[in-house]
Parts: structure tokens; C-alpha cells; sequence
């Protein structure tokens, strides 16, 4: 969500549909002006052709506010200001000043222009123009490897593209087609790639964050959920004094649900006993955190449920996790579930490997799967290159038969028999000579011959 500048092109508001150009008027109800901005190329050359103007004897004055135009006249005296287009124009409407349908009083405070991302866009300009504060930073896990990418020295989109590629992260970061977000996609197969927190909020505010408030429970854990029961109670959660509070899952479709159930549950309001959910502050993860008291809080799946494990909180080969204490408290952090992976075969077949070899079977039911759907990726990809290849057979195919009727007549040409060419050509020579000399005798001809 960039705020606009004065040298925003027009081309990229309104979602990159751009600005109609032709002409506006402006009218304080008794004089009026017209304005052909035909011309204009940025926002600046728009606010420069309205100061050039006056309504009557009074002179205009045109800003720029965080997302949009405000349009007012220079004495700041006020009064009746009619912004609208003329005819059948919709330049002003385009530039969000159009304002005859309300009471028409200056200043004229225009919509927001909703420009689209590009390279060239300051990171100043980023979030309606709060921009990304300098020193602010995020973490890209990929694999073991952890990458910190910082805004410091950073001015464009372009820099901070170029920040997450000089990190070496095997990933493309670039602006996706609809000019409105930062996309990041991992290139190594076998390897998860994660984005979170480094003690801030950069990573969710710029969107990119892999496990945010908004995550859908259904995209944790490479698409499988978390794995709730629909018979009951998911979560058994101990509190330092040996009590249990057990926390229903049914329902929850974002992160967010998920803390606040067990925030907002009608048992857990006891304050020295209240164990809190929370996202990790640095990476990603839930962390539940409680006062310290007679012993540790824990945290298991109620029966029936993987809820626990869905949500990384108790480790696939355990049963149980014990918090521990940090400061005056009893943490538990929970292990990140939200990385993403290229889908591929190669992925597959790796991710197998590694599940045989640390022994865990029950990630073999999602590569099965996994793997059943690279193998209709590879069906189609076969197809379409079956088909390409069938395309370039018969293009080969014509140019072969193209060649073969050029040189028939490159032999036709070049080939032939001298003696006979010779021939040819002398007989064609008397016949042209004869069809002359009889044209010659016939125009000589005169109303005398005929007498």
C-alpha cells in the first residue's frame, strides 16, 4: 500500500489502471475554469497545471496527501469548489477529485490513488506511507540456515529485493503481477523455506510472514492442518499448580483463532495461573507462557487429537513438552510449522529419504501423496512437450518439403540444357520479331489501303 508522490506516474494508480487524461473543471459556482491535463504525465505535472489556474481572480493551490490529491484556493479563505470532468471525460473522477455530487466545498480532498508497487518504490512510500523503519529486520530460515535481512541503507523495493538475494538464500524475491505484494519462493528442493520475526514486525508488515495471525490452520505443516478431533477437547494444557485446562479446536480457521481460544477460555482468567498463547517474537512459532509457580506448565494432545503436534508445540516423537523457566516465567516455544517447499519430485524423493532415515513413518502418507500428484505433473508435462514436439516435427516437415520445391526450381533455372535454352531462346526471339514486323506492317496502314 504505497503512498503517492509528485512523481508518481499516473500510469500506476488506481491498481495500475492508470488515469483516463483529458479535461477537468473548477468552478466556485460563478466562475469556472477549464483545465486539459492531456499532457500529464506524474502528479506533479497535475498539480502544476492546476496552480497555473485561477477560478475567477482567485488562485489555486494543489498538494499531495498520503494517498491522493487536495485541491483548495491559495487566499485559504474557503468557499463553494466544484471539481468534475467535461463531457464525457473522466479524468477527474480518475484523480478521485470529483466532488459535484456532495456539498462542492474547498478544500477538495481526493481519494486515495491506490498506486501499484514497482522497483523504483521507496521503501519510505511502503504501508500508506509510514514506510519501514531504518533498522528493522526479519529472518528467512532456509533448510539450517538462518539469513537476517535488515532495512538499513535500504531507499527502493529494488534494494530490499537485492538485500534478500545478497543474503545467498536459494529463493527469488520479486513483485508479483498484480503490483501488490512482495512474493519470495524458495528454488531448492528438499529444503523449507520459513520468514518470520527478528524482535519486530517487519516481516508481518510487509506480508510476507509464514506464520502470521491471518495463517489458515490449513496451510500449517505443508497443507495438512493441524489435525483436530471432531469428538472433543484437542489441547490438554497443565498449569503450575498441577491443574488442567482442556481446550477445544473445533472450528478455528486462522492462527488467531487458535490463540484466542485458549486465551479468551472461561477457565484461564485466574491470573497467577493464566497461561497465555502467543506468536514467537523471533522466527515463528506459538509460545505459551505462564507466571512460575509449583511446577512447570505443560502441554499434551487430549485423546483423539494431534492438535499438539499440528501446532508444533509437542514434538512428533513425544508425548508430553515440559515449559521451562525463563525470568518470572514458564515458557513453552513451539516449534515452527508454517514453512513452505517447492513442489516437485525431486522434493518428494527427498523428504522420503529423510523420513526413512529418521525413522518417521507417518510422514509417508503425504509424500505418498505427494508424489502421486508429481507424477501427474510429470503425465502433463509429457503431454505438453509430446505436443510441442509434434509441432516442431511438422514445422521441420514443411520446411523439408519448402526446400525441396525451391531447389526443383533452382534446377529448373540453373540446371537446364544450354543447347536447348539456346534453342528455346532463338525461337521465342523469331516469334517476338515476326509479332512486331506484322504490327509495323498494320500501323502503316492508312483509309487508302482500303479503297
Amino acid at each position: 500500500n504505497p503512498s503517492v508522490s509528485a512523481d508518481t506516474p499516473l500510469a500506476l494508480l488506481n491498481q495500475g489502471e492508470g488515469i483516463r487524461l483529458g479535461a477537468i473543471s473548477l468552478s466556485s459556482g460563478v466562475d469556472s475554469v477549464e483545465i486539459d491535463l492531456g499532457n500529464s504525465y506524474n502528479l506533479s505535472d497535475v498539480i502544476g497545471a492546476i496552480e497555473s489556474h485561477q477560478v475567477g481572480s482567485r488562485n489555486l493551490t494543489a498538494t499531495l496527501t498520503a494517498n491522493g490529491l487536495s485541491i483548495d484556493y491559495a487566499d485559504g479563505l474557503g468557499g463553494i469548489l466544484r471539481v468534475g470532468d467535461v463531457g464525457s471525460g473522466t479524468a477527474a473522477s480518475d484523480l478521485g477529485i470529483h466532488n459535484l455530487d456532495t456539498p462542492a466545498l474547498s478544500p477538495v480532498v481526493g481519494s486515495d490513488l491506490d498506486p501499484v508497487l514497482t522497483n523504483t518504490t521507496r521503501i519510505s512510500q511502503l504501508l500508506g506511507g509510514a514506510g519501514l523503519g531504518a533498522g528493522s529486520t526479519f529472518q528467512l530460515q532456509q533448510g539450517d540456515e538462518t539469513h537476517t535481512i535488515s532495512t538499513n541503507n535500504l531507499d527502493t523495493v529494488e534494494d530490499l529485493i537485492n538485500a534478500i538475494y545478497r543474503t545467498g538464500a536459494r529463493v527469488e524475491a520479486s513483485i508479483d503481477a498484480s503490483g501488490r505484494f512482495l512474493a519470495i519462493q524458495s528454488t531448492e528442493s528438499g529444503s523449507t523455506l520459513s520468514i518470520g520475526e527478528n524482535g519486530g514486525t517487519l516481516a508481518s508488515a510487509l506480508g510476507i510472514r509464514t506464520m502470521d495471525l491471518n495463517t489458515s490452520v490449513d496451510q500449517l505443516n505443508f497443507g495438512q492442518g493441524i489435525y483436530t478431533s471432531d469428538l472433543g477437547d484437542d489441547l490438554i494444557l497443565t498449569r503450575t499448580d498441577g491443574s488442567e485446562l482442556a481446550v477445544d479446536l473445533t472450528g478455528v480457521q486462522n492462527v488467531e483463532d487458535v490463540l484466542l481460544r485458549i486465551n479468551n477460555h472461561a477457565n484461564n482468567f485466574t491470573p497467577a495461573l493464566r497461561i497465555e498463547a502467543s506468536l514467537s517474537t523471533t522466527g515463528n512459532g506459538i509460545v505459551l507462557t505462564a507466571p512460575t509457580g509449583a511446577q512447570e506448565i505443560a502441554v499434551k494432545n487430549a485423546g483423539g487429537s494431534q492438535a499438539a503436534w499440528g501446532l508444533g508445540l509437542v514434538s512428533t516423537d513425544q508425548t508430553e513438552t515440559v515449559g521451562a523457566t525463563v525470568g518470572a516465567s514458564s515458557v513453552i516455544g513451539g516449534a515452527d510449522v508454517s514453512g513452505v517447499e517447492v513442489e516437485g519430485i525431486f522434493t518428494s524423493l527427498i523428504r522420503m529419504q529423510q523420513a526413512i532415515e529418521n525413522d518417521r513413518p507417518e510422514e509417508m502418507v503425504r509424500l505418498t501423496s505427494a508424489l502421486d500428484a508429481d507424477i501427474q505433473r510429470l503425465a502433463l508435462a509429457r503431454g505438453f512437450t509430446g505436443t510441442r514436439q509434434q509441432a516442431i516435427e511438422n514445422t521441420l516437415d514443411l520446411s523439408a518439403d519448402q526446400q525441396v520445391r525451391l531447389k526443383e526450381v533452382e534446377s529448373d533455372e540453373l540446371d537446364a540444357d544450354l543447347a536447348e535454352v539456346i534453342s528455346d531462346l532463338a525461337g521465342r526471339q523469331a516469334a517476338l520479331q515476326a509479332s512486331l514486323q506484322l504490327m509495323g506492317q498494320t500501323t502503316r496502314q492508312s483509309l487508302f489501303d482500303y479503297l
